[in-house]
């Protein structure tokens, strides 16, 4: 068997047309590769410039804070947030592209800062990027179709089939010819994924493992696919069509219906009244009893309740209070805006193989919505420990000097990496899969 197996590894590499696709494919994972390579790394040179621009500022502030009162920095200083771009994300991008990743956040409002940006990208968000994910949920399958579902149909037309099927079982000539086709085009994957591991700082943790079973599984749904076409013994064109159906179904139609099933106005209405709401409450306070409206402030945290005289507009403590205010006042629009964020799980999602793929690797490499929605979240979090931190100096007239500066809290991301949905249902599409193989195999034994 496995002479045989090295027979037909030879006549496959020296097909020209064989060559001439793990080429290409092998070509476009390697641009693929280099794009996602260079996003990556300018990303991270775009928070090393945040970063260094809050340096600079923080280094102006030390010089002068003595001789002003703690709301100027408050004011003015502006903290960098960040979503720290995985290594993964060079091979998965998502929506990274589409969102506000980096972000300079002062000690205001939030709701106005995190979601007051414009769209951007709108050319990119409906033309996408070429990134390694793209090549291997869409491409993958076409390259295994390709390379599997005529070879029968080919040796039945040449006459070869009756010669070859009396040296060997037809069915276990099949599967052989089916390994080393699986063989080869796991070789080219594992090329551009040794390449990634060089390239990028990545290490052999529990993700990476994760990746690559996932990998492997998407891999051998589709030969099993293919291996389905195969045993119905259909003619070339026949066995085609066949798998570009089933190619069609998973990688176009279901996800074309699961995007139509999440779009909904409501998200987008939801924001646009958040903003408003905010923004307009802060406004209409200069016109209301200053004085009534930081009492009722004080009632809710008494913690900052020292600070008493706080009737004169141009009051730091007032104005900041206010702030806070209006950003409680639109906590509901705000948690209504993310649920319809982040609910994104339409029965349409789990129905395709190649969605769930999708799916797994961008939580993998943080580049979802999902994801995004709960940077935005910890960006909130973290802002109200930042409030905190100059409201101690704002609200009860503490002594600023230099070394407070140096206290401020510093935003983290971190990362939740759970896929354990995705890996259920990509195991139980294989699982199916192999099922529906192993009956057709023994239906046409």
């Amino acid at each position: 068997m496995i002479q045989l197996m090295l027979v037909e590894l030879r006549l496959l590499i020296r097909n020209r047309s064989v060559l001439l696709l793990s080429t290409a494919y092998l070509t476009v994972l390697a641009l693929a590769l280099f794009l996602g390579t260079y996003r990556f790394y300018k990303d991270h040179t775009d928070i090393e410039k945040l970063q260094l621009q809050y340096q600079t500022d923080i280094q102006l502030w030390k010089e002068k804070v003595n001789h002003k009162e703690a709301g100027y920095p408050a004011y003015y200083l502006f903290n960098p947030v960040s979503l720290t771009p995985s290594p993964w994300s060079a091979l998965f991008s998502g929506e990274r592209s589409e969102n506000f990743i980096l972000q300079r956040v002062r000690a205001l409002a939030v709701h106005g800062q995190i979601h007051g940006t414009p769209i951007r990208n709108t050319e990119h968000s409906m033309l996408g990027s070429l990134d390694v994910g793209f090549v291997w949920l869409y491409l993958l399958p076409v390259l295994i179709g390709l390379l599997s579902v005529t070879f029968v149909a080919n040796d039945r037309r040449l006459g070869r089939w009756p010669l070859l099927s009396t040296l060997a079982n037809s069915k276990h000539l099949i599967i052989n010819r089916l390994i080393v086709r699986f063989a080869l085009v796991l070789s080219l994957n594992l090329i551009i994924f040794l390449a990634t591991v060089f390239l990028l700082p990545i290490s052999l943790d529990q993700v990476t493992a994760t990746i690559f079973f996932l990998l492997i599984t998407y891999q051998v749904f589709w030969f099993v696919i293919a291996g389905l076409i195969t045993f119905f013994y259909l003619n070339a064109r026949q066995s085609i069509l066949s798998f570009l159906f089933v190619w069609i179904v998973s990688v176009w139609l279901l996800p074309a219906v699961h995007y139509n099933s999440q779009l909904d106005s409501k998200a987008y209405n939801t924001g646009i009244e958040l903003l408003v709401n905010q923004r307009q409450d802060m406004n209409d306070s200069w016109d209301r009893d200053k004085k009534a409206d930081f009492d009722a402030f004080l009632i809710k945290y008494p913690k900052w309740k020292p600070k008493l005289e706080s009737s004169n507009s141009s009051d730091w403590s007032w104005y900041f209070a206010m702030q806070k205010m209006s950003d409680e006042k639109v906590e509901t629009l705000a948690e209504q805006y993310f649920n319809y964020r982040t609910n994104t799980h339409s029965i349409w999602l789990w129905l395709s193989p190649t969605l769930v793929m999708q799916k797994a690797f961008e939580d993998l490499s943080n580049t979802g919505a999902k994801d995004y929605q709960d940077y935005l979240k910890q960006t909130i979090e973290w802002h109200k420990t930042t409030q905190d931190f100059w409201f101690s100096y704002v609200m009860l007239n503490k002594k600023i000097n230099p070394e407070s500066l140096e206290r401020i809290p510093k935003f983290i991301y971190k990362p939740n990496n759970d896929v354990l949905r995705e890996l259920f249902a990509l195991c139980l599409f294989l699982f199916m899969a192999l099922i529906i193989f192993t009956i057709t195999k023994k239906t046409n034994s």
